[in-house]
Order: C-alpha cells, then structure tokens, then sequence
C-alpha cells in the first residue's frame, strides 16, 4: 500500500487525485474505463493479484503485469483459483512489454509503453518495414 509519506501532493504537484490504498482498492475507487490502461509492477502477489483481478473486472483497455514466463504460469494458476476464468485471463498481458531487447529500467518501460500503445490502437507492435500496409491508419 502506498503511504502519505510517498503519495502526496508535494511529490505530485500536477496530480488530480491521489489514492492511498491498496491497489485493489485503489481500482475500485478510480474509474478505469476503455481509456485506461492498468500495469501491475508490485512483485508481490498479496497485492499484484487483488490488483489484476480488480482491473480485469473493469473496463479497462489494457491489463499487464511484470514477471518471467515462470512466474507468469503460477501466477494464472493461483488466479484461476480465485475463479478468474479463461476469458478473462486472456486480457491480461504478462510478462509485459514487446521483445525489444530492453535490458536497463528505461528500456523495459519503453517496451511497457510500446505495448500498451499497439494494443490501444488494435496493432501488433511489430517492425513497421516488415508490414505490407499503410504506415499510419487514419482512426
């Protein structure tokens, strides 16, 4: 859970709100919509899975969690243990981010955001000069 000791307005001067909560909670407070894309980082899974089957219950456009492939596979077991189903389960991303070669904590957030942005707009994240179609799709 984050603490006022770190959420607080001195440390985000340009936030709107701030939640101090569990993530989970914190979910159910904000209104996570087709808008809202949701990566769970914590390493923990007292929180990360409350948080993930928290945003897989809204509307979110994009669900995704950090972890290796081994981490990943105990992760869902323990998830469709809490009753979450196939269905579900299959939007959520994880291990997060395109295979980039993102070795350095700005590279790994790079391929995060790759990520999110591709599946935003309904695009595989691939290299452009391997595509055969237009480069930008009018929406």
């Amino acid at each position: 859970m984050s603490t006022p000791q770190f959420a607080n307005a001195e440390r985000f001067p340009d936030a709107d709100r701030i939640v101090v909560a569990y993530p989970d909670d914190a979910m159910r407070q904000l209104r996570l919509d087709e808008a809202t894309s949701v990566v769970v980082l914590a390493h923990d899974p007292k929180l990360d899975e409350p948080a993930i089957e928290a945003a897989l219950a809204s509307a979110a456009c994009y669900v995704g969690a950090i972890g290796s492939r081994k981490t990943n596979v105990a992760r869902f077991d323990r998830l469709r243990r809490r009753g979450l189903t196939d269905e579900q389960l299959a939007r959520l991303r994880a291990p997060i981010g395109l295979d980039i070669g993102a070795e350095t904590p700005e590279e790994v957030a790079l391929a995060v955001l790759a990520e999110v942005v591709a599946m935003k707009y309904g695009r595989s994240g691939g290299a452009l000069a391997q595509g055969s179609g237009p480069v930008h799709v009018p929406r």
